[in-house]
């Protein structure tokens, strides 16, 4: 193969070189790394609930909570940029499913943003974003799910198609095509860039002075998604490198 900028190819998808994966992880080892740091020292300091409650707040990194419940906190925090947002998650529209009334604020703070400020929004390609749905969804009873308070609102803002639903798989489609359309009504005030690989760590960067970072663990059985938010400078600037690694790869298109 002529050693062709290091890249292999695997089941016909070309990985990114060796070096571009071994920055990538050891900037995204630095950022979780302080994260833990920030948590075992509160661990220590802190003897009481009432203690935590109070103090946590005062942190310059903490834990917020658990997907879907960790948005009005991102919404929060965008609602501070003045110049620059930097995102990175799986899917454009952002929990728009599963807390689809907080998305609403989440999608009116951006687009309210992007009349002054520079919004750079990296998420996956349509085929990997199908595949996240897949790992999210799949594994659940879809007559169970009809059932849910979510799929219920669904049928209200998902449009025609979503009447067209018969099984799992065409309700991940339809949810799918509602991330395609929500990719494209961002493109005219903000950048977006799609991304052909994995992505372990979702990202909210606001101005250089505050952070989401969220990690999913997408385990068949309990599937979750953990977040933290810092303003510590240091975390912060390698967040930046983590996104910007994405953001500038040649599997970024």
């Amino acid at each position: 193969m002529g050693g062709q900028q290091n890249a292999v190819l695997i089941r016909g998808r070309r990985r990114p070189p060796l070096a571009e994966i071994a920055e990538r992880w050891a900037a995204l080892a630095l950022a979780i790394a302080g994260v833990v740091v920030a948590i075992y020292a509160l661990r220590i300091a802190l003897r009481t609930d009432a203690a935590v409650s109070s103090t946590a707040k005062n942190l310059s990194t903490r834990y917020i909570g658990q997907f879907p419940e960790i948005l009005p906190e991102i919404v929060t925090a965008l609602q501070e940029a003045h110049k620059e947002i930097s995102i990175l998650s799986d899917v454009p529209g952002y929990a728009i499913y599963s807390s689809h009334n907080t998305y609403l604020n989440y999608e009116a703070t951006l687009h309210q943003k992007a009349q002054y400020t520079a919004i750079r929004i990296a998420v996956l390609t349509p085929l990997r974003r199908r595949q996240m749905l897949q790992l999210q969804f799949g594994s659940q009873n879809f007559d169970i799910l009809r059932q849910t308070d979510e799929y219920k609102a669904f049928r209200r803002w998902g449009g025609q198609d979503v009447d067209k639903i018969k099984n799992m798989s065409d309700f991940i489609d339809v949810l799918a095509d509602a991330h395609g359309k929500k990719a494209a009504e961002f493109l005219p005030d903000m950048q977006v860039r799609q991304y052909d690989g994995e992505m372990p760590v979702y990202l909210w960067l606001v101005d250089d002075k505050v952070a989401v970072l969220s990690i999913p663990n997408l385990a068949p059985e309990h599937p979750k998604e953990t977040a933290f938010i810092t303003r510590d400078a240091r975390l912060i600037n390698q967040l930046s490198n983590v996104f910007n690694s994405y953001w500038s790869s040649p599997h970024t298109r």
